[in-house]
This record gives C-alpha cells, sequence and structure tokens, in this order.
C-alpha cells in the first residue's frame, strides 16, 4: 500500500484540503482511444518503434503499487524512455467519491519492444499534487483539456494536445477495470491511456510535463518532473 498526501479543490471552495490517498493497485489502461482514427495514429507511432499493439484492446497493464510518486525527478534505465499525458481516478472508498489527478505513465520504449509489462514495471508513474472532484466536472467532461510538453538540452516542445473526448469515460474505465482484475475498484489508482503525439513520433526527453485544464471552471492542474538516467557506475 502506498499514501500520497494530496491537495484536493472543490468547485466554489477557495482554499484545498489535505487529503490521504490510499493506493493498493495500479491499472494502466492502454488503447483507450474513442476515435478510431486517433487511436490508429498512436498505434502507428509505437509501431515504429517496433512496440507491438495487442489483438484486442482496450487492456489494463498491472504495476506495483509503490511505483507511484508525486516526485519531480525520476530515474531509468535506459536512454529510451518517455512520458503520456493521462487523468487518473482515485475512486474513494470511505466517502463513495472519485477523485480526478493528472499523470504520466512515464515507460521503458526500449524494453515495451519485448514486453509492456516489464517496461512500465521499470519506471514509476508521476503525478500531480492536486486534485479534483469528479462529480464536479463531469457535466461538461468531454471539453477538459489534456497537454504534455517534453524536449532536451533546454529544447521545450507541445508533445499532446487533446480534450478527454479523445479517451474512455470514466464510468468506461472503470467498467474496464472491473471486467478485467479479480481486485476492487477501491484503491486502485486508474490511469486512462494516452493520445498520439502532436510530434508524429516519440520523443525521449529529459523533462516532462503535462497538464488538465477545465476551460469552463478555468482552473488547471500539472505534474512536472526531470528524467536522468542511471548512470554513476562505470562499464568496463
Amino acid at each position: 500500500m502506498t499514501t500520497l498526501d494530496l491537495q484536493l479543490q472543490r468547485q466554489g471552495v477557495s482554499s484545498s484540503e489535505t487529503v490521504s490517498v490510499t493506493v493498493d493497485r495500479i491499472a494502466n489502461c492502454g488503447w483507450t482511444g474513442r476515435n478510431e482514427e486517433e487511436l490508429r495514429k498512436h498505434i502507428e507511432e509505437l509501431e515504429e518503434e517496433g512496440i507491438e499493439a495487442p489483438d484486442e484492446f482496450p487492456v489494463i497493464y498491472p504495476k506495483p503499487y509503490h511505483l507511484i510518486t508525486t516526485s519531480d525527478d525520476i530515474e531509468v534505465l535506459s536512454a529510451e524512455t518517455s512520458g503520456e499525458a493521462e487523468f487518473v481516478l482515485f475512486p474513494q472508498e470511505k466517502t463513495d467519491e472519485v477523485y480526478v489527478g493528472v499523470g504520466s505513465d512515464h515507460t521503458d520504449r526500449e524494453m515495451e519492444t519485448e514486453s509492456i509489462v516489464v517496461a512500465k514495471g521499470l519506471c514509476p508513474n508521476v503525478v500531480g499534487e492536486n486534485l479534483w472532484v469528479l462529480d464536479d466536472i463531469i457535466d461538461h467532461w468531454d471539453q477538459i483539456e489534456l497537454r504534455s510538453w517534453t524536449g532536451s538540452d533546454g529544447e521545450r516542445v507541445l508533445y499532446q494536445d487533446a480534450t478527454l473526448e479523445a479517451i474512455l469515460s470514466p464510468a468506461d474505465l472503470f467498467d474496464l477495470v472491473e471486467e478485467k482484475t479479480t481486485e476492487p475498484t477501491k484503491h486502485t489508482a486508474v490511469f486512462s491511456g494516452s493520445v498520439g503525439t502532436e510530434t508524429g513520433d516519440l520523443i525521449h526527453g529529459d523533462f516532462f510535463e503535462v497538464e488538465l485544464h477545465d476551460p469552463v471552471l478555468d482552473r488547471t492542474m500539472r505534474a512536472e518532473y526531470d528524467v536522468s538516467r542511471l548512470g554513476w557506475v562505470v562499464d568496463d
């Protein structure tokens, strides 16, 4: 079990409240695009990297619960890793509320050519420190904007840019988790799956930024982190 102390912002309340979110499981949803054309675009991007799509989708890739963090820097093993902009659902057991966060399912792309599950287990999932209440935004859910930026050596590139209309809805994602897993959704951090890139290919940057912007309530959540390769042992 992992516990994250995060800041919950409720609609109509000026100050945030600190909430402790328990994570027993991480469900990385994949291939969750609603638009077939956009989904095919994402599949082609990954296939260019030698990463094959599953025979059936959407799917869930499990991840150890300790690999979720709010850290602003991570270490990776490979030079070929990248983040993915995603919304994150945190269903609460005591209140029956669902909290919404923003994060990145960071992945080892080199290992993904052999095993997507193993590749995801080599990197942490990063989430921002702020949350919204799903009920506060569900009436305009599809209008919410999801963006990411990445790059290296000081270059910052708009990497992903979409509205949540592009990804399966929270209800559909919860149905997927219930169908594909043996555990309840409570205490499961559900990562939504991502969208295709604006660049047309994957970028293995040294930082990743992701934001969720609500144009109706005019507020934004962000997660940002630096990426460094673990390289303090000298190779012979």
